[in-house]
């Protein structure tokens, strides 16, 4: 399916007349100012505070811009993508992350329903918080990473790497989010949540874009859940997710373990976290909501005494 994806990319690069050979940027040059969203009307009445808890949940799905296990979004109806999302909201409020992080989300895009998908979520999925990258603006979509947040989001960041043809451009969505957990003297954590989507089709382009990741984790002192699509596996000869990890500490739950595939029989989709938190559980959904399964976790700070009482 993937060569097939790879084919379809090509022809529509090739149509679009994208400019694929510009001249290589820095990582600074290929950082953006996000807007953040703040929407007060939305419905909260069934979540509970996330304000005054002692562990945080995370989620990370990529969404096939809303298509669910259809082969393409170009042959899915607009009605049809709405329902598709209204599955995944859903799904969101039964999990009641507090933290959610998607890719292969679109803003308003021809072959997707000409709506913004992460708005949608955001409003009927109850995060009065979210903030999106588009790393692909092309005639055909708009598209990129998002993260929504029932936790104050106090900016966000967009980096796209550089691209890569025949496979469309990858990036991050990187948001400061800012959190104070319940109990003792704990105080107000400001914590960098990223999600990223790297390039499926070549291992060189994937740890290029390890590279910049780790660059821009290094300039950085906050706690950091790192979230997304890695298109890799925690394998010996591909070892982009330990080379990440080795930046700044971060750590994942079992990472040889051979039962939480997230696409087919591979286990592609990960939460990284850097050592000032620690894994309560650590599970893949089985939802089916796109050709990915939904990674989720909850997590407490490390040093969080009453919270790591509770972790079963």
């Amino acid at each position: 399916m993937r060569l097939y994806f790879c084919i379809l990319f090509l022809i529509l690069t090739l149509l679009a007349g994208c400019t694929v050979f510009s001249q290589p940027l820095s990582t600074e040059q290929r950082r953006t100012l996000l807007e953040v969203e703040h929407d007060l009307t939305v419905d909260r009445s069934a979540i509970k505070d996330p304000g005054n808890k002692s562990t945080i949940k995370v989620l990370s799905l990529n969404m096939a811009h809303g298509r669910k296990d259809s082969f393409t979004q170009f042959f899915v109806s607009e009605a049809e993508i709405r329902r598709n999302l209204v599955d995944i909201a859903e799904f969101l409020k039964r999990e009641g992350a507090d933290i959610v992080t998607l890719q292969e989300a679109d803003a308003p895009s021809r072959w997707s329903g000409n709506f913004n998908h992460v708005e949608f979520l955001a409003r009927a999925a109850g995060y009065p918080w979210y903030t999106q990258a588009t790393h692909v603006e092309n005639w055909f979509g708009h598209y990129g990473t998002a993260v929504l947040s029932r936790l104050p989001i106090s900016r966000g960041y967009g980096y796209d790497f550089k691209p890569t043809p025949p496979t469309t451009q990858k990036g991050f969505t990187l948001a400061e989010i800012e959190w104070k957990p319940e109990t003792g003297d704990q105080k107000k954590m400001v914590i960098d949540v990223i999600s990223v989507h790297l390039d499926f089709s070549r291992r060189s382009k994937r740890i290029e874009q390890i590279e910049v990741m780790k660059k821009v984790l290094g300039g950085r002192t906050n706690p950091a859940i790192v979230l997304g699509d890695f298109n890799s596996g925690w394998i010996e000869g591909e070892q982009e997710l330990q080379a990440l990890a080795s930046k700044r500490n971060l750590r994942t739950h079992r990472p040889k373990a051979n039962y939480l595939y997230t696409y087919l029989d591979d286990r592609l989709d990960w939460i990284l976290v850097s050592e000032e938190f620690k894994f309560c559980n650590y599970y893949t959904a089985p939802d089916i909501l796109s050709d990915h399964l939904a990674v989720v976790s909850e997590l407490v700070p490390l040093d969080e005494g009453l919270a790591l009482a509770k972790c079963s």
